[in-house]
């Protein structure tokens, strides 16, 4: 089964994936932390601009910058510079922390996901 994340759209609660938010929040929840679905974007989209993966996962771009720092920190991607653009390449061999879910890897999460690409990924 392929889950995909949620899309990028001005609604909230809209947002494929995303629960209804209770009464009294104003935020609907997600399922996937931000960490986890920025990964599964910059893994289907490594030259995506950081305003195109921020509304992917519906943070603002300066979040986004912040999880990218926060993955590439910890050694789940690179950050390659190709003239005024970045390009990511997500490190698949990279533990993840957390055994108890029985993924031990990126790699076994991207497969989870069906995300897993030749051009997307760091083989070497």
């Amino acid at each position: 089964m392929r889950i995909d994340p949620p899309v990028a759209d001005p609604t909230p609660t809209a947002a494929a994936g995303r629960g209804a938010a209770r009464p009294g929040r104003s935020r609907p929840w997600t399922l996937l932390t931000h960490h986890a679905q920025m990964l599964l974007a910059v893994a289907r989209q490594p030259d995506a601009r950081i305003p195109d993966l921020a509304a992917v996962i519906g943070v603002t771009p300066r979040a986004a910058l912040t999880l990218l720092q926060d993955l590439e920190d910890a050694g789940h991607l690179h950050r390659t510079r190709v003239g005024r653009r970045n390009r990511y390449t997500v490190h698949p061999e990279s533990a993840v922390l957390g055994t108890g879910h029985g993924v031990r890897s990126v790699r076994q999460f991207l497969a989870a996901f069906g995300t897993v690409t030749a051009d997307t990924v760091d083989t070497a």
